[in-house]
């Protein structure tokens, strides 16, 4: 069923829209009417024809041409879904060009998420950051960046509460963002990012990394002043010292720790990580990490820097 449909002023002065032909331009506009509110619609050229070009003298294979150009564009995405394997499209941008009130559930399937190029479409429609620690995603693996930092599909209402895998219910993640989040609310895995604890296997063994948003640059200057740090600043030193590959630069905060003295902790902590690493279990890490903040204090106050 066809639906009513807006056209932002912005649209005519898009570059990118600029590139495409002008029949490639009408036949682009007239699929947001015959879309669902989910950006989804039917994608063969008999139905396009035959419902935006009904008075045209234009073939089948001209509105294929067309079909072609917006897909080669990046305007949509084509896939097969259905219990008849019938041939669909989605608008990648559906939510920049309509702005939907009062979204009506979708009759058509939605893109596969088992399908490589669907995560590659959602990443870009996402422009590359992960929706819930807000860093870039990866979409192959460099040589450099552990596989957690790859491209995930995230539901932002989850399958078990009744969520789907429409468009409008997926976000680009992380790999181990997705995991940390699990089942919980997004509001709550927000307010919680900067203290989830991750175990990432691609780092070097029995290393606990702590996603934390806090800078180097913050635990550098306390090693220029030469303080010893605070109590609250341990974890994010252990953190740091996780998230460095194993390639000479891990010197840099051994040497800080060296600097304070603070072998015993040093030494408590790796046998901390070793048992987390074991467990692989986030709340069990989390209160090796309390019991290590509270070892910190009481050796801090035994060398009077606490």
């Amino acid at each position: 069923m066809a639906r009513k449909r807006m056209i932002d002023p912005d649209f005519w002065i898009d570059e990118k829209i600029g590139s495409l032909s002008m029949m490639g331009r009408l036949l682009f506009i007239g699929m947001w009417n015959l879309s669902d509110d989910e950006g989804l619609l039917r994608f063969t050229p008999e139905y396009l024809k035959s419902s935006i070009f009904p008075y045209d003298n234009i073939s089948f294979n001209k509105v294929k041409s067309l079909m072609n150009e917006l897909e080669k564009a990046e305007f949509i995405f084509s896939y097969i879904g259905g219990k008849n394997q019938s041939k669909y499209a989605f608008i990648i941008n559906f939510g920049k060009y309509q702005t939907i009130n009062r979204p009506q559930p979708s009759k058509l399937p939605p893109p596969s998420l088992q399908n490589i190029k669907t995560i590659e479409v959602y990443a870009k429609r996402d422009a590359y950051v992960c929706h819930i620690c807000k860093e870039r995603v990866e979409l192959t693996g460099n040589g450099r960046s552990p596989n957690s930092l790859l491209a995930s599909p995230d539901h932002i209402v989850p399958k078990s509460k009744g969520g789907n895998d429409y468009p409008s219910n997926i976000h680009i993640s992380h790999v181990k963002c997705n995991k940390a989040r699990c089942n919980r609310d997004i509001e709550s895995v927000n307010d919680s990012v900067n203290e989830s604890v991750n175990i990432d296997e691609q780092f070097t063994p029995n290393i606990i990394e702590v996603n934390l948003k806090e800078s180097e640059v913050e635990v550098e200057k306390e090693v220029k002043e030469k303080e010893p740090p605070p109590q609250q600043q341990t974890t994010k030193l252990f953190a740091i010292w996780g998230r460095i590959p194993d390639n000479g630069e891990r010197s840099k905060t051994d040497n800080l720790l060296k600097q304070f003295g603070w072998k015993p902790v040093w030494e408590a902590f790796h046998r901390a990580s070793e048992m987390g690493k074991e467990k692989k279990n986030v709340a069990y890490v989390r209160g090796i990490l309390t019991k290590t903040d509270r070892a910190v204090d009481k050796f801090s106050r035994g060398i009077g820097a606490g």
